[in-house]
């Protein structure tokens, strides 16, 4: 009994540490993300959009007209992947949340309260690498 309650431990603290942050969904993490940090994801791939169309556009010899119907047509593609992103993360973030409950039911009352305390600190820990990967967080916030 003990070792499937620390395999299950163990197998929800990797689910809950790998993927918490992204598996939440855009409007949920807004508040976590300061405006200067968006700012500076949207240049990125603003950047990396145009990057893209001008690579295509010099290795295929595009015509004006190709090049931007290709444009729109990446833009719808990348706007998909980002709709099917959004729903991967409510599905993961679900089967996350049952995992976790089963887990607290098969602890004490006090190890359930350490339970959500750890989950808690990797939550933010994983917000601090996301912030730093960005670039977002000022040195004194270190």
């Amino acid at each position: 009994m003990r070792k499937a309650i620390l395999i299950l431990l163990t197998l929800s603290f990797v689910i809950s540490v790998s993927p918490s942050v992204y598996s939440q969904p855009k409007k949920d993490r807004e508040h976590e993300i300061s405006e200067e940090c968006k700012g500076t994801m949207r240049e990125k791939a603003r950047k990396y959009y145009e990057k893209r169309i001008e690579k295509l556009t010099a290795v295929l010899s595009l015509s004006p007209e190709q090049k931007a119907k290709i444009s729109g047509i990446l833009k719808d593609g990348w706007e998909k992947l980002r709709t099917e992103r959004e729903k991967m993360r409510e599905k993961v973030k679900g089967m996350r949340e049952q995992t976790d409950a089963l887990i607290e039911k098969e602890l004490t009352s006090e190890q359930a309260a350490k339970f959500r305390e750890h989950k808690e600190e990797m939550k933010n820990r994983a917000k601090v690498r996301r912030q730093k990967k960005h670039k977002c967080i000022a040195p004194e916030e270190e």
